[in-house]
């Protein structure tokens, strides 16, 4: 068990942010503030990377079947100019 001291205005926002994001509890949301700056640092590289390829998953659902395909067809074209590169 850790015991950590914090102002009262930063638990306060924890929280908030924790009811806001469906955590459980305020140590849940530090376990996962903790891991992902752990990544983060890790490799910053690999880290955007993954964000970046949720974003674009994010996107590709709230687009309609058309979209999607035009999407992707733009992502495979931007993929072919990288490899060419």
């Amino acid at each position: 068990m850790i015991s950590v001291r914090m102002p009262k205005s930063l638990i306060d926002e924890l929280r908030q942010t924790a009811k806001n994001n469906h955590f459980m509890d305020l140590s849940e949301e530090l376990r996962f503030v903790i891991k992902q700056n752990y990544q983060r640092s890790l490799d910053p590289y690999e880290y955007e990377l993954n964000q970046f390829r949720d974003e674009i998953k994010k996107e590709l659902t709230n687009q309609n079947k058309e979209n999607r395909t035009r999407m992707i067809n733009e992502l495979k074209n931007l993929l072919e100019e990288i490899k060419n590169e």
